[in-house]
């Protein structure tokens, strides 16, 4: 493996998954364990069978069987390019340090709606006024619990909501309805209408509670089924390339609590009723499982912290990596100009040197005859000046 190539080769994969369990060779590889048996189907490879690993710990594990032979057409290697694979998310470390919230008493959904909290009487008004989009009822940009349901549930699902909101309130938590965001922006003006007189829209509003110092968010919904209608055929030769779809959305009448702003892997986020359990029998487990909720909050803002101390850390490697490069550059400049600079200075002492030879030579090459004519004048006079121009680019004259 290298790079953004996964190399596989026939081999070599035989050997590693009759040594070790297959998802822990895929690991290595970093593919699901789905895809290295795809690769090993499309070698020729066998692979071990159900129980295989399990047999091997106590003694019994059959024998392994041997690499067939290469078929007309097959591969002994196959290179492909390596991919992002979606392996199962690893819950956060500690979350079993959660303690379960403990509460007062039994949760009770009542038979009708008598005394109910303020926000569920609240609620109640806007949601029966409501008209069912999709087959339910809501009011999202009101001060209204997040309940997303269809008329038929709506009362069961206040009495559910009502129910639940005093049980987290006697156990000490905080549940309010609060927007979240900002307002969205006014219509523009038009050129027909410069001032549209529209009224700004409210944001829209999350159903929370205030747990160990965390906001929770969480809502009641209904399961719907949507089937598609079928329409009138397309009339042949038509241009249009899309038809439009409607759709019809039937209320099932399964009830679900969900938690909508928690995504740490491990935590459970939603409570849907079956046929063997109703939803009013999962609120204490739903209200216990709100501890392990907040402290994964806490948990992965430490882990968020820590990778950026990482990050943080990392960068100054990498910083303190590229002066200490900077500066081995800038040594092994300095190094090659003084390197020239010596070697320039050694050419220009050999050639003083070389003028000095010359100029002795030249000078016992004359005799005393011929340092009284003119032309051994004019040659002593030569001589004179290479020797200033020899003293002149020495390096170790002055």
């Amino acid at each position: 493996m290298s790079g953004d190539l996964i190399i596989y080769d026939r081999n070599l994969l035989y050997d590693e998954i009759w040594a070790e369990p297959m998802r822990d060779v895929a690991l290595r590889y970093g593919v699901s364990g789905g895809a290295l048996a795809k690769t090993c189907r499309r070698l020729g490879v066998p692979v071990p069978g159900r129980g295989h690993w399990a047999k091997t710990t106590v003694g019994k594990a059959p024998d392994r069987p041997p690499l067939p032979e290469l078929g007309e057409g097959e591969r002994e290697r196959i290179v492909v390019s390596r991919r992002e694979v979606a392996l199962a998310p690893v819950p956060l470390a500690g979350l079993g340090e959660a303690v379960p919230l403990t509460l007062a008493g039994p949760i009770a959904v009542l038979d009708t709606l008598d005394s109910p909290h303020r926000l569920v009487a609240l609620s109640a008004r806007y949601l029966q006024k409501a008209q069912p989009v999709q087959g339910v009822v809501s009011a999202p940009r009101r001060s209204c619990l997040d309940i997303k349901v269809s008329p038929a549930c709506l009362d069961r699902a206040l009495r559910i909501f009502d129910a639940l909101i005093k049980a987290m309130e006697a156990a000490g938590l905080t549940v309010e309805v609060a927007p979240v965001g900002e307002s969205p922006p006014a219509p523009r003006p038009t050129y027909y209408d410069p001032h549209p007189e529209v009224e700004p829209r409210t944001p829209e509003r999350v159903t929370r509670v205030l747990c160990d110092e965390e906001w929770i968010e969480f809502c009641l919904t209904e399961r719907v089924r949507r089937t598609e209608d079928k329409g009138p055929a397309p009339e042949e030769g038509s241009s249009r390339g899309r038809e439009w779809r409607a759709y019809s959305y039937e209320p099932m009448g399964q009830l679900a609590l969900r938690l909508t702003n928690v995504t740490a892997p491990g935590v459970r986020t939603k409570w849907q009723e079956t046929k063997q359990q109703r939803l009013e029998e999962m609120l204490p487990e739903f209200v216990a499982c709100l501890s392990t909720a907040a402290l994964s909050f806490k948990l992965e803002r430490k882990a968020e912290e820590q990778r950026a101390a990482e990050a943080r850390e990392a960068e100054i490697r990498r910083y303190e990596e590229r002066r200490r490069r900077w500066e081995e550059e800038e040594r092994r400049r300095e190094e090659a100009k003084r390197k020239e600079a010596l070697e320039a200075e050694v050419a220009l002492w050999r050639r003083a040197q070389d003028i000095r030879d010359y100029v002795r030579t030249a000078l016992a090459s004359l005799g005393d005859g011929d340092a009284m004519t003119d032309d051994g004048q004019s040659l002593r006079e030569r001589l004179r000046w290479a020797l200033e121009y020899a003293d002149r680019i020495d390096p170790l004259r002055p």
